[in-house]
Order: C-alpha cells, then structure tokens, then sequence
C-alpha cells in the first residue's frame, strides 16, 4: 500500500472513530436519544405510528419493564408482566413525574374546602413509592391561599375564575387555582445563583399566572408570578439546561394586546422574553386555549402539541422552521377534528421495552 493510499485510511479511521465518540458523548451527556412519542399512556414510534396503548390518561414507564397508570379517580403500579401490583382510590388531574432514580413519582391532586362561603377545590401535590405504592409526602395549596392570592395579585373570584371545576364528584363547582403541569429541574447554568433552580427540585405550573418551586420532599422553596391574568393562562413550565424558563403560554397578553397561544423561553433574572413561537407580527397564528404542552427536545428544537385546529404537534427549531408536524390519529365525533390531547413527549423507552415480559404489546 502506498504511503498516501495509508495516510487517507487513517485519515478516515481517526474521523470516524472521532465522530463516532462525540456522539457518544453527546448522547450519554443528554442521556435521551429519542424511541418514541408519549401521548399519556398511548406510545407511538418516531414515524408516529401507534405501538401500544396502555390503560388510564397518564402514564409513566419505568426501566425494569413496569409502569404506573392514573385515572381520575384511580392509581395502579403493573410489573413488566402487566400484572396489578397495587391500586389505591385517588383523585388527580393531568401530570404525573418520575424521579430521577425511578423509585417515586409525584401526582397532582385535588382537595376540597370550605373557602369563603363556598366549598371550592384546591390543588395538591402528592409523592409515593412506587414499589409499595406508600405515601411519602404532601403539598396543599389550601393553607397557603392567601398567600398565593397576593403573590398573583388578585383576590380570589369564583365568577372571574374562567377554569370552573368541571370533574365534580363530590358537587364541587369552584375552582380556587388550577395546577397544570409539574416537571423536574434539569442540571442547569442558573442553580448556583437561584436555589430554587437545584437540579432535582421541581416546577409546578399553577395555571393561574404562578409558577412553583419544591424540593424533591415537596418543601415548597420559591413562588414567582409569571402575568396577572386570573384565568389559566399556561399548561406547562419546565427549566432548561440553560436555566431558561419554558412556557406554554395558552393566551399570552402583551401591552394589553391578546396573542393567541404562544410557545416562550423567559429570562428568570429579569423575566424578559428570550425566545417566542409565532414571534411578534407573524402571519402564524396559534389558538389552543384549553390545553397544550412543550418540551425542549435534545437538539435544540422544541416540541409542542397545538389545538387550533384539532390535535396536533410540531417540532420545530429557534427559527421557527417545521420539522415535523401530525394530527392525532383519532377524529372527534363532535368536531369532526383531530381529537385534542394536552400534552406529547419525545422518550428513551429502549429499556422498558427491552425488559417486558410477554407480548401484550406491538413493539416496532
């Protein structure tokens, strides 16, 4: 072998193997590398075509081959064999978050109250083992309300109150404040400066103009106003590695202009708009008032679902180029639409599917 003919393969071999370990490195320090969309408890592959669909409105999957499911009025833990491990009557709404090393997760719940002459719900927030499905800790909104109501600067009005509480078992009609999403804080550029931003605390969208902040024992350690509005303004707040906060704005409000739906990142030092999706003036108009939820993806691009015109998701870069974009695969009865859903994730499911017993499952 010629002397140039070694020298171009060798060239070659050190490319590869360098590109080759950048990636690795690239993925183990996000430690994400995408295998499917998560619709609740519906798993779709990265063509979004279904793989399988668990039972409740949530779920979470865990590495061992496990998973927890919730209804509205229920919880359960099935092993890797889908077999009931246990069950217990609870009554939640939207998210449920995974810890970090996967022993406990948290639920957002409801309480009931005499407030005011009026018996109103009150959000709360629960933490359980997973393994034995026992209680670890938990949060209420109910001792604190007046607390809340003068960090969001309003007083509470059961009439101004857009959210009334719809899932009424007990005949409750009003709801004080209405909890939306919770997330845990990502290793970030802004911890050291802001405590509440410690990676492994976690974010809790109040809906109603408050963004939260909890330890992982759900301490609550900071509360922010995010805009004035005494509807539910937002459905989704997560902190990125940046230290940014991400924000599903469902009717954002500037200079007394309203905005239609629009996907944010917000310097907390100053609570100024870094980054905004449609930006100012554009022809792009969002509208999804009754739900919605964003997630950072690992590349710098941005996930979100929209209902402007039935459910839907994009991904899209900083730039606001589409880089993919699908309507649920489901149509509305009343609607003749797409059905709406809230909130979609981008995971890394290779374990969970790696560790299932049996084939109650279609794996793509």
């Amino acid at each position: 072998m010629s002397k140039n003919k070694k020298y171009f393969y060798l060239s070659v071999t050190f490319i590869l193997l360098t590109s080759l370990s950048s990636l690795v490195i690239y993925r183990s320090f996000f430690n994400k590398t995408y295998t499917h969309y998560k619709i609740g408890c519906e798993l779709y592959n990265l063509d979004f075509k279904i793989v399988h669909k668990f039972m409740g409105y949530d779920c979470l999957f865990l590495n061992d081959g496990s998973y927890v499911s919730v209804t509205k009025t229920n919880l359960y833990y099935f092993d890797r064999s889908s077999q009931l491990l246990w069950s217990k009557d609870f009554e939640s709404h939207h998210y449920l978050e995974l810890s970090s090393d996967q022993k406990k997760f948290y639920v957002l719940g409801n309480e009931y109250h005499l407030f005011r002459g009026d018996n109103v719900r009150f959000d709360s927030i629960t933490s359980f083992d997973i393994k034995s499905g026992k209680l670890i800790s938990r949060w209420s909104s109910f001792p604190v309300a007046e607390k809340l109501e003068a960090l969001a600067g309003w007083r509470y009005d059961k009439l101004a109150q857009k959210a009334s509480w719809k899932f009424n078992p007990t005949g409750v009609k009003y709801d004080f404040l209405h909890f939306n999403s919770i997330a845990k804080i990502p290793k970030n550029k802004l911890a050291s400066e802001m405590p509440e931003l410690a990676e492994g605390n976690l974010i809790v969208s109040a809906g109603v103009s408050l963004a939260l902040f909890f330890d992982s024992q759900l301490n609550l350690i900071n509360m922010r106003s995010i805009d004035n509005l005494q509807g539910i303004s937002f459905h989704d707040l997560q902190i990125t590695e940046k230290g940014e906060l991400l924000i599903y704005h469902n009717f954002s409000k500037r200079n007394n202009n309203f905005l239609g739906t629009t996907i944010e990142l917000i310097n907390l030092k100053n609570n100024s708009i870094i980054w905004q999706y449609p930006p100012l003036n554009s022809k792009i108009a969002l509208n999804s008032i009754c739900c919605g939820g964003v997630q950072l993806l690992e590349d710098e691009k941005i996930l979100f679902s929209d209902s402007t015109h039935g459910g839907a998701f994009y991904e899209i870069d900083r730039k606001g180029n589409v880089y993919f974009n699908k309507s649920y695969p489901e149509i509305d009865s009343n609607t003749k639409l797409p059905k709406i859903f809230m909130k979609i994730r981008k995971v890394n499911l290779t374990d969970f599917f790696k560790n299932r017993k049996g084939l109650d499952f279609k794996s793509n």
